[in-house]
């Protein structure tokens, strides 16, 4: 029942052949927020301008891209002590000698940004921003495969004496990790398939059964950052239904992407709760919107606000 309506985010001004992808936005403060798209740098936007999804033809990247590991598919989390970090997937194969595995599919893996952020007395930001670091499993570093390992939803948790950044790695099971600081205290180059990439080792931190989420439309995938609402955690996934079979309000032929709702306990081992009974669709959703089109739909960030625009925040 939290999610009433989904939008539509419209870019003006940014040419059709690099504008696509998605966009993650995050609050800093009521009416400012930090807003970042595929292909293109950080923003900042306020709040009437959120209202519109429009930057209004002005367009100021506060951050360049990293063109070396392909970030793509951000997701942003505001973190306790008011920096964000940005996750995002990284085509690490695009510099590998068979950047493809037997199927076909790219290599990618999830690489993190931190930005550290100081308030201006008028009410702007100066801000720093990390290097792009890659997360990888030990298995991943020791495999001769190529795996595929995109979509990490983080989320702050907060331990006896730590603030910690954990992420969903896997929804079946509902697989999350955390950064290994003693294997990796900080930042190191690793070597993957012969190639050298700044990197943190994750490890686990649970891996629980999913059977409870009853989902009927497509592999379960990760979308959004987590937050804590109303004693839960609670995030926006998204599937994809890849047959004919499987169909829900027109939506008939062919790869097609659903959005749902869930949520999960807030103490280790983390159990799974609940799911939309239905996928969450809008006004601009069509029958039309399929994959083998080149049109896409899956969630990548969400904020929560009361009717006077204020953020709420758990």
């Amino acid at each position: 029942k939290l999610v009433t309506k989904a939008y539509q985010i419209r870019l003006d001004g940014y040419k059709k052949d690099i504008a696509g992808g998605n966009g993650a936005i995050a609050p800093i403060t009521n009416d400012l927020y930090l807003f970042k798209c595929n292909h293109h740098g950080y923003y900042w936007t306020n709040n009437q301008l959120v209202q519109q999804f429009s930057l209004n033809n002005k367009h100021n990247p506060i951050i360049p891209l990293d063109e070396v590991v392909r970030e793509q598919d951000h997701r942003l989390l505001r973190l306790p002590n008011g920096d964000l970090i940005t996750v995002f997937t990284s085509h690490v194969g695009d510099l590998l000698p068979e950047p493809l595995d037997g199927e076909g599919r790219p290599d990618t893996k999830t690489g993190i940004r931190f930005l550290k952020l100081k308030s201006k007395k008028d009410k702007t930001f100066k801000y720093t921003i990390t290097n792009a670091t890659i997360l990888f499993t030990e298995e991943n570093l020791k495999s001769t495969k190529i795996s595929n390992e995109k979509n990490w939803s983080p989320f702050n948790y907060k331990s006896k004496s730590n603030d910690l950044i954990f992420f969903i790695q896997w929804f079946e099971p509902l697989h999350i990790v955390q950064i290994d600081y003693e294997k990796t205290n900080k930042p190191t180059y690793l070597s993957y398939h012969n190639v050298k990439y700044l990197s943190y080792i994750v490890s686990t931190v649970s891996r629980v059964p999913c059977s409870s989420f009853k989902w009927n439309y497509g592999g379960l995938r990760g979308g959004t950052q987590v937050e804590l609402v109303r004693g839960n955690y609670f995030g926006i996934l998204h599937s994809v239904s890849k047959h004919s079979t499987i169909s829900y309000k027109g939506f008939l032929k062919g790869r097609t992407y659903f959005m749902g709702a869930y949520t999960f306990s807030t103490t280790i081992p983390f159990y799974p709760k609940s799911i939309s009974t239905y996928p969450i669709l809008s006004e601009f959703l069509s029958p039309n919107l399929y994959y083998k089109n080149g049109l896409v739909v899956f969630p990548v960030s969400f904020f929560l606000r009361n009717n006077d625009g204020t953020i709420i925040k758990e």
